[in-house]
């Protein structure tokens, strides 16, 4: 079985947006309603930085360091 665990701003008001740490198995339900929060607004992915694949040691050693504000994600 295959479980995600997504951590995300939860945006309510901007006063009240605080970081979100939540897991789920996925189903065709759960994606669906993940995906109309992320849609609309109420939940943002906290990215820290993209790099290339190829600085995937980069990306490694930077989230040793434990400073980052964010994931890092690896993306073409």
């Amino acid at each position: 079985m295959i479980r995600i665990t997504l951590i995300f701003t939860l945006v309510r008001r901007p006063a009240a947006s605080r970081f979100v740490e939540f897991g789920f198995t996925p189903c065709g339900a759960g994606l669906e309603s993940v995906s109309a929060l992320v849609e609309d607004g109420s939940l943002r992915v906290a990215v820290d930085r993209v790099l290339p694949p190829a600085d995937a040691a980069t990306a490694h050693a930077l989230g040793e360091t434990g400073h980052v504000e964010g994931r890092i994600v690896l993306a073409p």
